[in-house]
């Protein structure tokens, strides 16, 4: 071969190698933390688009994206869906979804989900909330739990649901005397200072099954005199529901009473925005349970209302076994987690892995907490959404006991939750308007209850047990 032949290969050599080299080091997105947690770690960008299933509403995609894109150039397509239209997807055809964290067992079961990888698991994960550095690596054992099934973590909390009680400032202001001593109090010191009225058969609003329901267990759970380890609202040898246990009964009595302070029944059936606006607003005594992670950002802001902890003293069925009982029977806190405190995981569908684990890392940092909290409800804030002198703010703060328990009842999370959860709303909503009694709207809730658990096949013991973290 003639040289300047030679020549011209040496040169094209060295230019393949050069575009090799420049090719491979293409690296234009934002870091994230290292094994050891202190050098950062660039993540490739690649020209395939992130997909993230977000099963929640989502108030603005672009101040989402926009905070995404301040430390990453990776493309992100989301996509916001229901719960009903999730649960009518056929498989899960995303690289990340976030969910409610009481779809867990649901999205197990159908194999959805892929186990929480080590470099992501509790001990390195984060979370931190308001008072904790960022600096530490933090996840309350609440928020670890609902991330979890059976033995296996399969994903990363980004909110918990646990609901608070608030008190308008009337009654406040009635109960100070007692508010200056603790921040918790009965419902025997609360109840003889409310209003009540009769409901009106037609509710003006919209109902929201989902808080209708969380405010029935929250109680019923906390009336409770079992150990929540065992099960609360199925016998767990037989899969039978306990909808007609004392305990519910008289959660049922008190939710009546809650909707009675209002012909509206909004501290019934009203949203948790809903509520805490009326409580905040209310010029008359009034209470109301609700879930801060639920507020919508006009609601977060508002002042002037209290927190407290409402206490309730556990109620005896005498049917139960000695074993699964309490060892005392003072008040109890009431403390409940309604599973809509979203979940982020990697989806089993995953094409992407390593940018899938940096978006799970991306979604936990204060700043982007910070941002999409606003935006997405179920997403709690490393700090308050409505300000230092915000009622929201202090209810986070008086919940923080809460969240760092791993006893608070987290049911139901096993699958079919939702046929569940809405076959006890309907006759919740029955019960309020007047239209059935006690007895019948538990009855009917409870033989609901068992056709599902029956249909679901003899694997759902197995699942119920899993819910409750006592098996592998």
């Amino acid at each position: 071969m003639c040289k300047p032949c030679y020549q011209l290969l040496s040169i094209l050599s060295c230019l393949t190698t050069f575009c090799f080299l420049a090719s491979c080091n293409r690296s234009n997105t934002g870091t994230s933390g290292s094994a050891d947690g202190n050098q950062p770690v660039v993540t490739s960008t690649t020209e395939i688009p992130l997909r993230m299933w977000v099963v929640a509403p989502i108030a603005s995609r672009d101040n989402f994206v926009r905070q995404w894109q301040s430390g990453s150039e990776q493309q992100l397509d989301i996509r916001s869906l229901t719960v009903e239209e999730l649960l009518q997807e056929s498989s899960c055809d995303c690289d990340v979804i976030v969910y409610p964290s009481r779809l867990t067992g649901e999205l197990v079961s159908r194999e959805w989900l892929t186990k929480l990888p080590s470099s992501l698991t509790a001990q390195n994960g984060v979370a931190p909330v308001e008072g904790v550095s960022d600096n530490v690596l933090f996840q309350p054992p609440a928020w670890a739990f609902q991330a979890s099934y059976g033995a296996s973590t399969y994903g990363m909390s980004l909110g918990c649901s646990l609901p608070i009680a608030i008190a308008s400032p009337a009654l406040a202001a009635e109960l100070q005397p007692l508010l200056n001593e603790s921040n918790q109090l009965t419902w025997e010191q609360i109840s003889p200072k409310l209003k009540q009225s009769e409901p009106s058969n037609t509710w003006p609003g919209s109902t929201d099954i989902d808080a209708l329901v969380d405010r029935f267990l929250a109680l019923a759970t906390s009336f409770s005199a079992r150990n929540s380890k065992y099960g609360l609202l199925f016998e767990m040898q037989t899969m039978q529901a306990r909808l007609t246990a004392p305990e519910f009964h008289r959660a049922a009595e008190m939710l009546i009473l809650l909707a009675k302070q209002d012909p509206t029944a909004v501290a019934a059936m009203g949203t948790h925005s809903a509520v805490w606006q009326w409580v905040s607003e209310a010029q008359e005594s009034a209470i109301g349970l609700a879930v801060p992670s639920s507020l919508d950002t006009t609601s977060a802001t508002l002042k002037g209302a209290t927190v407290f902890h409402l206490m309730l003293t556990p109620v005896v069925d005498p049917k139960s076994s000695v074993s699964t009982q309490l060892d005392t029977q003072q008040p109890r806190q009431l403390s409940y987690n309604g599973g809509s405190g979203l979940v982020a995981s990697i989806s089993v569908e995953c094409r992407q892995s390593g940018l899938a684990s940096f978006l799970l890392k991306w979604l936990q940092e204060s700043a982007s907490r910070n941002v999409i909290a606003p935006l997405i409800p179920g997403i709690d804030p490393a700090t308050s959404l409505g300000g230092t002198d915000s009622t929201e703010r202090r209810a986070r703060q008086l919940l923080r006991d809460s969240w760092a328990s791993d006893t608070v009842p987290a049911e139901p999370r096993l699958p079919r939750v939702e046929e569940y959860r809405h076959a006890l709303g309907m006759h919740l909503v029955k019960l309020i308007r007047g239209e059935v009694a006690i007895d019948e709207a538990l009855k009917s809730a409870n033989d609901d209850w068992n056709r599902i658990s029956e249909d679901a096949g003899t694997g759902q013991r197995n699942q119920y047990e899993k819910s409750l973290g006592l098996t592998m």
